[in-house]
This record gives C-alpha cells, sequence and structure tokens, in this order.
C-alpha cells in the first residue's frame, strides 16, 4: 500500500475515530507508537462500534485533534486558549 508519499505502508490499516461527532482517521501503525496508552494498545477496542466500523469516544474534539498530532509527531502542541488540565485527563 502505497502512502502517496513514495514510501510503502506494510499491512496498513486506516482506524476510524469519532470524537464526539467529529471524524478523525489515522493509521493503526501511528497509534501503535505509543503502545502504554488507550489509543496505542487493544484496549482501544472497548470502545469499537461494530454497526458504524469506528471508535468512540465522549471527549473534546478540539483537544483530541491535538493529542492525535502527539502520536503523529511525538510532540504534544495546543493553543495557549486551551487548558492544560483538561488535555492531561484526556490523555490518561
Amino acid at each position: 500500500v502505497h502512502n502517496g508519499l513514495g514510501s510503502r505502508r506494510v499491512a496498513a490499516v486506516l482506524i476510524a475515530l469519532n470524537v464526539s461527532g467529529t471524524k478523525f482517521q489515522t493509521w493503526r501503525d501511528t497509534l501503535e507508537r505509543c503502545p502504554d496508552t488507550l489509543l496505542g494498545s487493544s484496549e482501544r477496542g472497548v470502545f469499537y462500534r461494530e454497526a458504524t466500523h469506528d471508535y468512540f469516544f465522549d471527549r473534546d474534539p478540539d483537544i483530541f485533534r491535538h493529542i492525535l498530532n502527539f502520536y503523529r509527531t511525538g510532540k504534544l502542541h495546543y493553543p495557549q486558549q486551551e487548558c492544560v488540565s483538561a488535555t492531561k485527563r484526556s490523555v490518561r
């Protein structure tokens, strides 16, 4: 499977995430870079909805966007107006 950038992804699996109605997609191997987290481990299976083929999380999608970027880059960046406490709760 090609990722459009000229490199290959072996056995790439796209994961659909629904965060309070906002849809996100990422590669399974992106999440598995952090295996000791909810999204990076098999524990995320508890949140899988067979009918919609996605994982549902009742969280703030504006904060989740930054968390997903952490999985992608290894760095947590978020706007100053975001609450650090809310972000820490969402990461757990």
